[in-house]
Order: C-alpha cells, then sequence, then structure tokens
C-alpha cells in the first residue's frame, strides 16, 4: 500500500444548508453550512465558545451560464490567493438547490470580514453568481472537487495531512451515495464507536479510481478508526452476496 496519496478527487456529504446570516448584505446567493460535520457534532450540546471553532464554510452559487470549469475556477483561486494578504479556501462544487443541482464555489475563511472583497475578485474574473434571496435552511447533497494529501498509518488507513482529526479509509468498491448512507448508518449501529462524520470521497492514481470514507473524529484513538474501517468493509462485501 502506498505511503502518501497525492491527488485530486471528489468528496461527496450531506449537509444543512440556508441564506448566511451576516452583519454585511450581500448581491450574491450565499448559503452557510449551518451543521458542519453532523455525524460526529450532533452527538454533542456544543458549548458556544467551541462553536467559534468550526469550519467555516460559504457556498457561493453560481449562475449556470456563467463560467464554472473547474480548471478555470482553481486558476482563478490560485491567482487571487498571490494578491490577498488573508489566507482562504476555494473549491469548486455542486449542491442541490429546489431540486437542481447547481455549481458553486466552496470558501472556508476565518473571518467573514473578507467575504466581500474575495467575492469581488471573483467577479472581477468574470464568475456570475446567483442572486441573493431568502433561503430557508435544507438538507443538501454536496459535492466538492479538491486536492488530497494523505500518509499512510495503518492497513487501509490514512491521515490527512492538512486537516487534523481527519482520515481516510479504503474501501474495496465504489458504492453511490444512497448505499453509502445506508452502509454508515448500519456501521455506526454495529461499531462501539459511534461518534464520527462519514463522507464519501473518490480520488484518482495511474491505476484508476481510489475509493475512500472521510471519518472526522476528534477522538481519533487509532483503534476507533480500524474498527470502522474493518466494518465498512464488512459491510460492503456483504453487498455482493
Amino acid at each position: 500500500m502506498k505511503d502518501k496519496i497525492e491527488s485530486i478527487g471528489t468528496l461527496w456529504k450531506r449537509e444543512k444548508l440556508a441564506t448566511l446570516e451576516w452583519e454585511v448584505e450581500f448581491d450574491e446567493l450565499l448559503l452557510e453550512d449551518k451543521d458542519p460535520l453532523p455525524g460526529y457534532y450532533d452527538h454533542f450540546e456544543i458549548p458556544s465558545q467551541e462553536k467559534d471553532f468550526l469550519p467555516r464554510w460559504i457556498f457561493a452559487v453560481l449562475r449556470q451560464t456563467g463560467p464554472c470549469d473547474t480548471d478555470h475556477l482553481i486558476d482563478v483561486a490560485t491567482h487571487i490567493k498571490k494578491e490577498k494578504a488573508f489566507s482562504f479556501g476555494a473549491v469548486p462544487g455542486y449542491l442541490t438547490l429546489n431540486n437542481e443541482v447547481v455549481p458553486c464555489i466552496r470558501f472556508q475563511l476565518d473571518d467573514y470580514k473578507h467575504l466581500a472583497e474575495l467575492i469581488k475578485s471573483f467577479l472581477k474574473h468574470g464568475f456570475e453568481f446567483v442572486s441573493d434571496r431568502k433561503v430557508p435552511a435544507y438538507d443538501s447533497l454536496i459535492k466538492i472537487i479538491k486536492f488530497f494529501d494523505l500518509t499512510f498509518v495503518d492497513d487501509s488507513i490514512y491521515k490527512d495531512n492538512d486537516l487534523p482529526d481527519t482520515h481516510y479509509i479504503i474501501i474495496p468498491k465504489r458504492v453511490d451515495w444512497d448505499i453509502f448512507e445506508k452502509l454508515t448508518i448500519s456501521v455506526k449501529n454495529n461499531c462501539s464507536h459511534k461518534i464520527f462524520d462519514a463522507a464519501l470521497v473518490s480520488a484518482y492514481d495511474k491505476s484508476g479510481l481510489i475509493n475512500m470514507v472521510r471519518i472526522y473524529d476528534r477522538k481519533q484513538h487509532i483503534e476507533n478508526i480500524r474498527e470502522i474501517r474493518n466494518r465498512y468493509h464488512s459491510e460492503i462485501t456483504y453487498l455482493d452476496k
């Protein structure tokens, strides 16, 4: 098994989105992740001070008629990062809105005060955003295209070099999202360690797809990750019987 995985790929997850509520009003439709990493945080009564450390993800919805090509977006984001004094993440993706799949940019910011400047920079590069409107909280299936930098730690288990408390489990075959959700419920019901968030991942190498499950867990003991790995492998193997 490889010592490292460095590859672009896709990550699928389901999370709760709604119109961004903040002190600044925007002309663009910006959706905020209201319940990030729900498989983990739903199990806790998170104190207010700890909420400040939750991921700050914003989804800017793009018009279908404007540029939304992955290569172009990544190239523009790289260019903008060289210009700005603040750090941010910007990756292409898709989400569901009103039963329609629409393109988006997922921004990650430590401080929302830079958001208006960031949006303005993408507008200058020709990106067109859907106009702002009130969207009440709803569950959306989200697809993110991103780069993975992973290091081997155990059989079929890799650790994310950029994101703390995050591991990836290689699974024996590709499964679609609906099956993955059912598998995850069964895995949690049959594991002694149930408090983790899972997402479905595909990365690429010269042999083809690397199919994985992303596991977020602040109590990331390797014994817990091994148990989760074994259960996913067992559940997926059972699908073929």
